[in-house]
C-alpha cells in the first residue's frame, strides 16, 4: 500500500440517508439536533448548497449503535474468499464486453466474483468505520450498482468495469448525484490500465464541494491552520486548483496552495494482491484511520458531528 497522488474524481459519488435507532434493547439513544453551520444544506438532499441564510434542518442523528442492521448481523465470508483472481478477471472481460447480452449470460459469476464479495467487504468493514466515527455507516447501500447512468453521457457502455464502496457521513441525505460533494471513505477496485479509474485505491475527503461548502472549508483553513497541516499530511492531496488564490484570501497564505484546491480528496493506492490478500479488510481499515484526520477536519468546516 503507498499514497498516491491519483484522483479519484467521483470517489465521493453516493448517498446514503440518514438511518435511526430505534428504541430497542441495547441500541443508543436517539438525539435530535440542530445544525447552525451555513453548509447543512447537505443535509437537506437538493443536492445544491444555500447560502448562509437557508434555515438549517432539524435531523436525527445516531450515537455509535450498540445494535446494528441486519445486513451487518450477516456473517462475512473468509477473506481469503473476498476479492481474488477470479474478480479481476471477471472485470476484464467485462471491460472487453460492455453489453447486456454478455452480462446477462455471465450474471451468476458476476454474483459469486463481485457483487458478492463486494458486500462481504462491506459488511467486514462495518467496526472498523464505526469506531473511526460513529456518525458514518457501512451497510447494504455503501455499495455501489453495476449499472452505468448513462442518460447525460455521450458513453453508452451500460455497466462500470470496476467494484466501489462508500462509506458515508449518517447525516448525508439523497441520492448518489446529490451526495457527491460530502467527505467520505471510498474503495475502488480495478483491474489495471490506462484510465484515470483504473487500478486499486482508496480514496478520502470531499469532491468538488460546492461554493458555501468550499468557502467554509477555506476559512477553516485559515482559522485553524495547525488543524490543517495535521490533517492534510495524513493522505495525498490531489484533484484541481484555480490558477490563484480566490478573492477573499491572503494570497501569501501559508497554505495559499491548498486554498486554491476545487477538491480536497487525498487518496492511497494498493496493489492488485494486497487486495486479494486475506489482511485486506485491515489494511483499507488501516487507510481509513490513517484519513480519518482529514475527513474530520472537513467535517467539522461544514457543520457534520463527528
Amino acid at each position: 500500500m503507498q499514497a498516491a497522488a491519483k484522483t479519484p474524481s467521483c470517489c465521493a459519488r453516493g448517498g446514503i440517508p440518514p438511518r435511526g435507532v430505534t428504541g430497542t434493547p441495547g441500541s443508543v439513544a436517539v438525539r435530535t439536533v440542530r445544525l447552525s453551520s451555513p453548509c447543512t444544506p447537505f443535509l437537506a438532499g437538493s443536492g445544491a448548497l444555500a447560502g448562509s441564510q437557508r434555515t438549517a434542518p432539524v435531523i436525527t442523528l445516531a450515537g455509535t449503535p450498540a445494535s446494528v442492521s441486519p445486513f451487518l448481523q450477516q456473517p462475512a465470508r473468509l477473506a481469503d474468499r473476498m476479492f481474488t483472481q477470479a474478480t479481476f478477471d471477471f472485470l476484464q472481460d467485462l471491460r472487453d464486453h460492455n453489453d447486456k447480452s454478455w452480462f446477462d449470460a455471465n450474471k451468476a459469476r458476476y454474483e459469486t466474483v463481485a457483487k458478492g464479495p463486494l458486500s462481504d467487504f462491506v459488511r467486514a468493514m462495518g467496526p472498523a468505520i464505526r469506531s473511526i466515527s460513529g456518525h458514518y455507516l457501512a451497510d447494504d447501500r455503501s455499495a455501489f450498482r453495476i449499472h452505468r447512468d448513462t442518460r447525460f453521457s455521450k458513453d453508452k457502455s451500460p455497466y462500470k468495469t470496476h467494484l466501489a464502496a462508500q462509506f458515508r457521513h449518517e447525516a448525508v441525505r439523497g441520492p448518489l448525484s446529490e451526495t457527491v460533494h460530502a467527505p467520505g471513505f471510498y474503495c475502488h477496485i480495478s483491474p489495471e490500465g490506462l484510465g484515470e479509474m483504473d487500478g486499486c485505491f482508496g480514496g478520502f475527503g470531499t469532491w468538488r464541494p460546492e461554493g458555501p461548502a468550499l468557502a467554509a472549508i477555506r476559512a477553516r483553513i485559515v482559522s485553524h491552520p495547525d488543524d490543517w497541516a495535521a490533517a492534510r499530511d495524513t493522505v495525498s492531496l490531489g484533484g484541481e486548483s484555480l490558477k490563484r488564490v480566490p478573492a477573499g484570501f491572503d494570497a501569501e497564505h501559508r497554505f495559499a496552495d491548498d486554498l486554491r484546491r476545487k477538491d480536497y480528496i487525498g487518496s492511497i493506492t494498493f496493489e492488485p494482491a494486497e487486495v486479494m490478500g486475506a489482511s485486506f479488510v485491515d489494511r483499507f481499515a488501516d487507510a481509513c484511520r490513517k484519513a480519518a484526520p482529514l475527513n474530520r477536519f472537513l467535517c467539522n468546516a461544514v457543520g457534520l458531528p463527528w
